[in-house]
C-alpha cells in the first residue's frame, strides 16, 4: 500500500514533537508575563512591568542606534519596528519568537523583522547588544521587505549569503565598546598565524567550541578593511547590491570591481600587516608561571576559568568545559589530580554559571552559582558528604557568591529589577541585607581578609567604563580606587589585605591584564604584560603566588605565578574628563503604555504551481501564521494534482504561551495507485491529533496525545470497498534526556523513553489494542575523542488487533512481511570515532565536509508472541548482525547534515545489506 510523502511526513513530524525532541533542551516556561508596550519615533517596545524602569535608557539607546546606523546605511525603515526585552536571561530562553540558548545575547527574526535582547544589568552590554541586532533588522529590511510571498522567494535566494557579512556589518556597527576582546582575539590567530578565512566563514555552525567570538571578530574586521582600503560609502553599497541581485559575487564586483576570492585575500594580507606591530614585545603566562590545565587530547579548546584556591592552599577549584557542559573540578595544586564534584546536565543543576566560585575558610564548602528549572541558586556543596544545597534566595538573578573570612556570611551578586547590586547572606538567620541600591552596575565582590571591606567593580552610567571601588562595611561608604579609560574589574584582596589585585585593558583594545592597587587608592602598579588576555586572578593564601586564567589559542587555561615574578610597574592613575550628555529627560521618551492585543499575521507563502496539458495542473502551497509573541503558531501544507485526483493536506496549530505545550495537527491523503498493472485503488487517510508536552525541567518531559484516523480503500475498478476503519488512540509518555556533545557528535548522556499507548473502541473506533515501548540509548566517552553506544529496546503489543513489528536489527529485512512479533527485544552496541577532521571547508562553501567517523556495531534481538515463546528461547534463535559504517558530517547552507553508508551481514543465515541514510540514529 503506498504511502504519501506529505502524510506520512506531517504524523512524522507531530510524532517528532511529542515525543523525539532529541539533541535539544526543553523550553520551561515558568511564569506567564503580562506584556505592555510603549512608542518612540521608531520603535514599538514591548515589555512587562518588572522591566519598566529600563524603558528610558533603552528608548534613548534604541533611538540612537536608529538614527547612527540609518544615516550610515543610507536607508530608513518605513514603519515601527517591534523590539522586546527580557528582565534576564532565565526569561530571555523562555520566548516562543524564536529559540535561544545559554550563549545566545540576542536575535533578530526574519519574518516579522523582530529583535530581542536580554537585560544583565549592564547599560555597556545593552549599548552593544542593540546595534548589533538593530543592524540585522536594516540588513533584513533591505534584502527582504516584501510581500510574505516574495519574501519566501528572496530568502530562498538568501540563505547563501556569507555569514561573515552579515555578522561583520553588525558587529562593525557596535562601534569600539568590544573592542577589547576584538583585539585580544585577534592578537591571538595573528601571532599563532591561524587566523580563519572569510571562506570558512560563510556559516558558523562548523566551528569548534570557543571559536564563535573570534569569527565574529574577524568579520569585523573585514568591514574596518573594506572602509580603510575602499570608503566609507561601500558597505551599503554592497549592502543595496545584495538586495537587488542577492548575489555574493556580484554584489563585490559592481562595487569594487573584485571578486569576493580576491577581496578576502587582500583583508588577510592586511590583517597580518596591521597586527605584526601589535603581537611585539608582550610577554606569555608561561613566562611568569606553571601551566595547571592541559588540551584533553580532543584538539577542541576549552575554557577552564574562575580559579578559587583553597584555605590550606592544597586545593583548586575551577569550571571546565572540556566535555562541552560547565562542571567544577577540584585539583590538588600538589599531585595534579582532579575530581568532579559538580557539573550542569544533572538531576540537581541544570547549569553551572561561569562566574567566581568560592571555599568556605575551613576548605569544607563552595559556593557557586547556577540554575535549575530557570531560575538562578546560590549552590552550597558540602565537599565531605558530597551533597549540593541551595540558598534560600529569593533574587531572581544571582552570581559571584565569596565567603566572609569568619565563613558565617556569603556577598554575592544579585539582581532584583534593572541593575546589579551587592547582597550578603547571613548563614545563622538565613537572612538577606542589600548591600548597595543604586543604579550602577555592580560585579564581582570579595572580602577584604578582615571582613570590614568588600572590594567590587562598578560601571559608570554615563561613561559605561568600569572602575575598582571599596565599600566600607561600618561607615556604609563607597571608595573609588581606579580611573583608568578602560575597565578595571574582578578586584580581589592580597592575603595580607594591603593591596587589592584586579585585571584592566587600561584602555580601549589594549591587552588585558593583572594590575594591583593599595587599599588607599595609591601605587597601582602593573604585574602583568602579556598578549592577549588574563582574568579572574586568586592569591594563594600564603600570599606568595596568585593564579589566573590566560585566553591563547581559542582556549582559556589556568596558571599559577609567583607574585615576585611580576613587573610591578608603577602606574599613573588617569583621571580623565569625560565629555558626557546628561539630562534628567529623556528625549525620545513620552509615550504612554499601551496593552498587548493579540494580532496574528501571515510570516511565510510559499507557492508552487505546474500545468500540463496531459496531466492536468499540480499545485503545492506552504504558508505559516503566528502572533507577536510566536504563542500561537499555525501552518499548512497543500500537494493537489488534478490529473491523478491526489490531494494531500495538512494544518498544523501549537499554542506555546504555558509551560505545558498544546500541539494540534490535521492531516490527510486522498490517492490513486494502480495494482497488479490493472485495478485502480483509492486511499483515503484522515488524521486529527491533539498533544501536550509538560517539561518538568530542561531533561525531563511528560507528553500525552490523542488521536482518530479515518481510513478507507476502495477498488475502483471493481466498486467494491476493500477497507474502512477508524483507529482512536492515545498515549502518554515520559522523557529524560541529557545526550550532548562538544563538537558535532554525541559523547554525552543518555535518553530514556517510556511509552504506553492505546487503541480504544469508544466513539466508533474500530481497532483495539495496547502498546509498552521502554528505549534506553547512554553514550560512553572513551578515550580523547571516541564514544561507546549501548542501545536498547522494548516492545508489546497486545488486544484483538494488535500490533506485529519487525526486529529493529541493521542488516534484516523491512519488508511487511517480517513483520510477525508482538513482542521483541534489542540491543546494540557501537563504538564510534573520528578519523578525519578538516578545518578548512570543502569542496565549497554552501555544501562542504567538515568530519569523517567510522564505527563498528553488534546489533542483537529476538521476538516472540507470548510467554511460552519467551521462556523457551534459545541462543539460536537470537537475531545478530555485526557490521561497520563511515558518516559524513557535511554542511548544507550552513546546516549540519551527517551522511551514512553502513554495512551489516548477518551471522545467523550470512546474509547482508548495505544502506544509506541522513542523520546519527541508533536502528530504532
Amino acid at each position: 500500500m503506498r504511502k504519501s510523502i506529505l502524510l506520512f511526513t506531517s504524523i512524522f513530524n507531530f510524532t517528532f514533537l511529542i515525543f523525539n525532541c532529541l539533541y535539544c533542551e526543553n523550553k520551561v516556561i515558568t511564569d506567564v508575563k503580562k506584556w505592555e508596550y510603549i512608542e518612540t519615533e521608531h520603535f514599538k517596545i514591548y515589555h512587562y512591568p518588572e522591566c519598566k524602569e529600563l524603558l528610558p535608557i533603552i528608548s534613548e539607546i534604541l533611538e540612537d542606534a536608529f538614527n547612527n546606523t540609518t544615516r550610515f546605511y543610507e536607508y530608513r525603515p518605513s514603519k515601527k519596528i517591534p523590539f522586546f526585552i527580557y528582565r534576564n536571561h532565565n526569561e530571555f530562553e523562555q520566548t516562543n519568537i524564536v529559540d535561544v540558548g545559554e550563549g545566545t545575547g540576542g536575535v533578530t527574526e526574519v519574518f516579522k523583522n523582530r529583535f530581542i535582547v536580554y537585560n544583565d544589568g549592564s547599560i555597556r552590554w545593552l549599548r552593544n547588544v542593540i546595534p548589533h541586532e538593530f543592524t540585522h533588522v536594516i540588513q533584513f529590511t533591505v534584502l527582504y521587505e516584501e510581500s510574505p510571498l516574495l519574501k519566501a522567494l528572496r530568502l530562498s535566494r538568501g540563505i547563501f549569503i556569507p555569514l561573515w557579512m552579515m555578522e561583520g556589518m553588525a558587529e562593525y556597527n557596535t562601534g569600539d565598546i568590544d573592542a577589547t576582546t576584538r583585539e585580544m582575539v585577534i592578537r591571538d590567530m595573528v601571532s599563532n598565524k591561524n587566523v580563519i578565512s572569510l571562506k570558512n566563514l560563510s556559516t558558523f555552525n562548523h566551528l569548534k567550541p570557543h571559536q564563535i567570538t573570534p569569527a565574529y571578530k574577524l568579520s569585523e574586521t573585514s568591514y574596518h578593511f573594506l572602509v580603510d582600503e575602499y570608503g566609507p560609502d561601500k558597505p551599503q553599497k554592497i549592502l543595496k547590491v545584495l538586495r537587488d541581485k542577492l548575489d555574493t559575487s556580484a554584489a563585490f564586483t559592481d562595487t569594487l570591481n573584485i571578486s569576493p576570492g580576491l577581496f578576502m585575500k587582500k583583508w588577510e594580507e592586511w590583517l597580518y600587516e596591521k597586527y605584526d606591530d601589535k603581537i611585539i614585545g608582550f610577554k606569555e603566562a608561561k613566562d611568569y608561571g606553571l601551566k595547571l590545565t592541559e588540551d584533553n587530547g580532543d584538539n577542541i579548546p576549552d575554557f577552564n576559568t574562575n580559579p578559587a584556591v583553597s584555605c590550606d592552599g592544597k586545593s583548586m577549584a575551577y569550571i571546565t568545559d572540556d566535555d562541552g557542559v560547565n562542571k567544577i573540578v577540584v585539583m590538588s595544586l600538589e599531585t595534579k589530580k582532579k575530581k568532579i564534584i559538580a557539573e550542569g546536565n544533572s538531576s540537581q543543576i541544570d547549569v553551572i554559571h561561569n562566574g567566581k566560585i568560592s571555599f568556605s575558610p575551613d576548605g569544607n564548602i563552595l559556593a557557586f552559582a547556577g540554575e535549575k528549572t530557570q531560575k538562578d541558586y546560590i549552590f552550597i556543596y558540602d565537599i565531605k558528604n558530597e551533597k549540593p544545597s541551595k540558598l534560600p534566595l529569593d533574587i531572581f538573578t544571582v552570581k559571584s557568591p565569596f565567603f566572609s573570612p569568619d565563613g558565617k556570611k556569603i556577598i554575592f551578586i544579585g539582581m532584583e529589577r534593572a541593575y546589579n547590586d551587592i547582597y550578603e547572606f547571613n548563614f545563622e538567620d538565613n537572612s538577606v541585607k542589600k548591600i548597595t541600591d543604586d543604579m550602577e552596575n555592580q560585579s564581582v565582590p570579595s572580602y577584604s581578609p578582615d571582613g570590614n571591606f568588600i572590594a567590587f567593580s562598578q560601571e559608570d552610567s554615563a561613561t559605561y567604563q568600569s572602575d575598582v571601588f571599596l565599600f566600607e562595611l561600618k561607615t556604609q561608604k563607597k571608595i573609588r580606587l581606579t580611573n583608568f579609560p578602560g575597565n578595571e574589574t574582578e578586584p580581589v584582596f592580597s592575603a595580607d589585605g594591603e593591596r587589592i589585585f584586579f585585571v584592566s585593558d587600561e584602555k580601549v583594545g589594549s591587552p588585558v591584564n593583572i594590575y594591583s592597587v593599595a587599599v588607599d587608592g595609591s601605587g597601582i602598579r602593573k604585574c602583568t604584560d602579556l598578549l592577549t588576555g588574563v582574568s579572574n586572578p586568586c592569591p594563594t593564601p600564603n600570599g606568595q603566588s596568585i593564579v589566573f586564567e590566560y585566553y591563547r589559542n581559542f582556549r582559556k587555561d589556568i596558571y599559577l605565578a609567583d607574585i615576585s615574578s611580576f613587573e610591578n610597574k608603577l602606574q599613573e592613575n588617569k583621571q580623565e574628563e569625560f565629555s558626557v550628555e546628561s539630562s534628567t529627560e529623556n528625549k525620545y521618551l513620552a509615550s504612554p503604555i499601551f496593552p498587548y492585543r493579540f494580532k496574528p499575521s501571515l510570516d511565510v507563502l510559499v507557492p508552487f504551481v505546474m500545468y500540463h496539458s496531459e496531466f492536468g495542473l499540480f499545485l503545492a502551497t506552504y504558508w505559516q501564521a503566528s502572533d507577536l509573541f510566536g504563542n500561537h503558531q499555525i501552518s499548512s501544507q497543500l500537494l493537489y494534482s488534478s490529473g491523478s485526483g491526489d490531494l494531500q493536506y495538512s494544518v498544523g496549530y501549537s499554542y506555546l504561551k504555558w509551560r505545558p505545550q498544546f500541539i494540534f495537527s490535521s492531516a490527510g491523503d486522498n490517492s490513486e495507485f494502480v495494482v497488479n498493472s490493472e485495478d485502480i485503488y483509492r486511499d483515503k487517510e484522515n488524521t486529527q491529533s491533539i498533544g501536550v508536552v509538560y517539561p518538568l525541567d530542561r531533561f525531563n518531559s511528560i507528553s500525552m496525545a490523542v488521536s482518530t484516523k479515518k481510513f478507507t480503500e476502495t477498488d475502483k475498478t471493481l466498486d467494491e470497498l476493500l477497507a474502512d476503519y477508524r483507529t482512536n488512540r492515545y498515549s502518554v509518555a515520559y522523557e529524560r534526556d541529557t545526550i550532548t556533545g562538544k563538537y558535532l557528535y554525541a559523547r554525552f548522556g543518555s535518553d530514556f523513553q517510556l511509552l504506553f499507548r492505546k487503541a480504544f473502541l469508544e466513539y466508533e473506533g474500530d481497532i483495539e489494542y495496547k502498546e509498552y515501548v521502554l528505549r534506553y540509548e547512554k553514550y560512553f566517552p572513551v578515550f580523547s575523542e571516541s564514544t561507546v553506544v549501548l542501545g536498547n529496546l522494548f516492545v508489546a503489543s497486545e488486544g484483538s488487533n494488535k500490533r506485529y513489528f519487525r526486529l529493529p536489527l541493521r542488516g534484516f529485512s523491512h519488508a511487511d512481511d517480517f513483520h510477525i512479533y508482538n513482542r521483541l527485544i534489542a540491543a546494540t552496541l557501537e563504538y564510534r570515532f573520528p578519523i578525519l577532521t578538516l578545518e578548512n571547508i570543502w569542496p565549497i562553501s554552501d555544501f562542504f565536509l567538515k568530519s569523517i567517523n567510522t564505527f563498528f556495531f553488534t546489533d542483537n534481538g529476538f521476538g516472540f508472541n507470548n510467554t511460552e515463546e519467551y521462556q523457551s528461547v534459545t541462543i539460536d534463535e537470537i537475531k545478530n548482525s555485526v557490521g561497520s559504517g563511515v558518516r559524513f558530517y557535511t554542511f548544507l547552507a550552513g546546516y549540519l547534515l551527517p551522511i551514512t553508508v553502513e554495512y551489516a551481514k548477518r551471522t545467523n543465515d550470512s546474509g547482508d545489506r548495505w544502506s544509506f541514510s541522513l542523520g546519527v540514529s541508533l536502528a530504532y
